[in-house]
């Protein structure tokens, strides 16, 4: 009788990873990642409870993996890039974390976590003030939160280029509106 193959959790977890990465969250299941793995789905709920806690599993890996990225960013052109990579490079992620039935508390949560960063950052590089460059940020957030959108559901290509024209000319227009309207708002 051939020895009992041992399947570690984090084995397990990174398999459904690429089964996600590769197929679509729809792809996941038991069986299918049992199959992934080479065995039965005994091992699977050998490890884990139940499906749901190796899909929460996982979707709190990327998500907490995305965030770490968006925190590093400097500015909100860097930001609004490293979501559309991400994106670009991981569609069926995005389409699980940014755009799910789940999606709304990683929205809010993402948005409140940077927000307050990036617009004193914004402030700091125009002379909007924090009303002013929130509003520059929210613009800009929705714009790449759009753009990225279109890119995970193909219907358009990402191109790192064409990206990082149209987030410096939206970062530029949000900008101008704001001083024309802060301008409006002094008279």
């Amino acid at each position: 009788m051939p020895p009992k193959q041992i399947y570690q959790k984090e084995t397990i977890l990174q398999e459904a990873r690429n089964l996600v990465t590769e197929k679509g969250w729809d792809s996941l299941s038991a069986r299918s990642l049992a199959t992934r793995i080479g065995s039965s789905t005994q091992p699977l709920f050998s490890c884990f409870k139940n499906m749901a806690e190796i899909q929460d599993s996982i979707k709190n890996d990327v998500s907490d993996k995305l965030i770490s990225d968006l925190e590093k960013c400097k500015d909100i052109k860097t930001y609004s890039l490293t979501l559309l990579k991400f994106t670009s490079d991981f569609p069926n992620w995005f389409l699980v974390i940014l755009d799910g039935p789940s999606s709304i508390a990683f929205l809010k949560d993402t948005i409140d976590k940077n927000s307050l960063r990036l617009t004193k950052k914004i402030s700091s590089e125009t002379s909007l003030n924090i009303d002013e460059s929130n509003v520059v940020f929210l613009e800009n957030w929705i714009f790449s939160y759009g753009l990225s959108s279109l890119i995970a559901k193909k219907i358009i290509p990402y191109n790192k280029n064409a990206m990082e024209s149209l987030i410096e000319s939206e970062y530029e227009s949000s900008i101008s509106a704001s001083k024309k309207s802060g301008s409006k708002n002094k008279r």
